[in-house]
């Protein structure tokens, strides 16, 4: 974290405030997340013949959340605004930025056409050099940092899309009913799925399956005990953008990120 004396202290301060808006998010998603906004239903499948767990009437996330989820952003590409700023500031302390901004662009071909411009140009050889070794553009080494720049734009037109994801991770176990009465301890069947962090979740509508069972395994009534720990997650819905990747995660590595940024171009402040 820079002094008030260092020029990239005003950087910092961003990305501080911008981890207070994802520390704000979580605690918001959370508490909605425990209160299960969606329900579980057991039916057969008329087609299939499988007994199967299904989403029932699923929960939208409150409106808040998107509000701090494009804070968040916002302040994290501003830093980077401001990291352009203090770069100029080194040769021309009076320099009043109207125009700096941190080039962050559609394509390779883009990002190029944008380097040459007076106002990037105006960074200085050693900055340009940097950015050409970020690539930040879609598809380029500094992909993320396009994904963060499109968030920022697409929140100042509209709030963010925040979808209710399916099971991130679950562990059931499926055992048969007597009677009415619960089967034996030992399960006749276990389910596991594990969704790494980082990779795409599933927005599922309702009456998607969870997991389906050929009920001629159990009983001729089809009815199955389901017992088990199912951890659901919110989700991006900006499909243009990125995959509906975990919300809280993404925060997170967008704020590595741009500090990882920042701190290429560190060396060149006194």
């Amino acid at each position: 974290m820079g002094t008030e004396s260092h020029s990239l202290s005003n950087v910092y301060l961003k990305i501080e405030r911008a981890k207070k808006h994802i520390s704000d998010c979580y605690a918001v998603g959370q508490a909605f997340l425990d209160a299960r906004p969606y329900d579980i239903v057991h039916r057969i499948d008329p087609d299939t013949g499988e007994d199967t767990i299904s989403y029932g009437d699923i929960k939208n996330p409150p409106r808040e959340l998107s509000l701090f989820i494009g804070d968040a952003i916002h302040n994290l590409r501003t830093s980077l605004d401001f990291l352009a700023c203090q770069i100029i500031k080194l040769r021309d302390s009076l320099h009043d930025c109207e125009y700096t901004y941190f080039p962050i662009s559609e394509s390779a071909q883009k990002f190029e056409t944008a380097l040459q411009k007076a106002e990037v140009k105006s960074l200085g050889e050693q900055a340009l050099q940097i950015l050409q070794e970020l690539q930040p553009y879609k598809e380029g080494k500094g992909h993320g940092l396009w994904q963060l720049h499109r968030l920022d734009i697409q929140d100042k037109h509209r709030l963010l899309i925040v979808a209710t994801a399916g099971t991130k991770h679950f562990d059931a176990a499926v055992t048969p009913n007597h009677d009415g009465v619960d089967g034996p301890p030992g399960a006749i069947d276990i389910f596991n799925l594990h969704i790494p962090e980082g990779e795409a979740l599933v927005i599922p509508k309702k009456g998607d399956a969870i997991i389906a069972i050929n009920s001629g395994h159990y009983l001729s009534d089809g009815k199955l005990n389901v017992h088990g720990n199912f951890t659901i997650d919110l989700a991006f819905g900006e499909s243009q953008i990125m995959k509906p990747q975990s919300v809280y995660y993404s925060l997170v590595r967008f704020s590595e990120l741009v500090t990882e940024t920042v701190s290429k171009f560190a060396p060149l402040f006194p």
